[in-house]
């Protein structure tokens, strides 16, 4: 089995264990992985936030190659997760000049309100994140 057959294994597997290890271990592999995009793009869709969020992270480190997922990596941006949307804009960035689409979210993102919620004060580093991360996303694109 090639490496990218057994991503693609994982990521369709019913343990989510082996769906997250998946997801995350596609980013080590590189250009042994791109067969496998199309199986990380529909991760992004998993239940398992962790699975969505290695998915993500890996298909900004296949960067260029990734530009199938442009368009979900961009809806995902305005997630509630904001860790989730922090990874969204990262592999956006390393996808490159393919994420020109997402420059009008990425813009929205970086002027991103800091919430107030006495109950979450850890709140205020994840958003400040995804706004920071949504700016470096628009330099690397190369339209900030």
């Amino acid at each position: 089995m090639t490496i990218a057959a057994g991503l693609i294994k994982g990521l369709r597997s019913r343990d989510v264990n082996r769906r997250r290890a998946a997801a995350e271990s596609a980013g080590r592999h590189l250009c042994l992985a791109w067969p496998a995009i199309p199986a990380l793009v529909r991760a992004l869709d998993d239940k398992d936030h962790f699975v969505r969020r290695h998915a993500a992270q890996s298909l900004g480190k296949l960067g260029p190659a990734s530009k199938a997922a442009v368009a979900r990596l961009t809806e995902l941006i305005a997630d509630k997760d904001d860790v989730l949307a922090e990874a969204a804009c990262w592999a956006l960035g390393r996808i490159g000049a393919p994420a020109r689409a997402a420059l009008p979210a990425l813009r929205r993102a970086a002027r991103r309100k800091l919430p107030r919620d006495p109950e979450k004060p850890d709140l205020d580093m994840y958003v400040g994140n995804t706004r920071a991360a949504a700016r470096a996303a628009m330099s690397r694109i190369g339209m900030a």
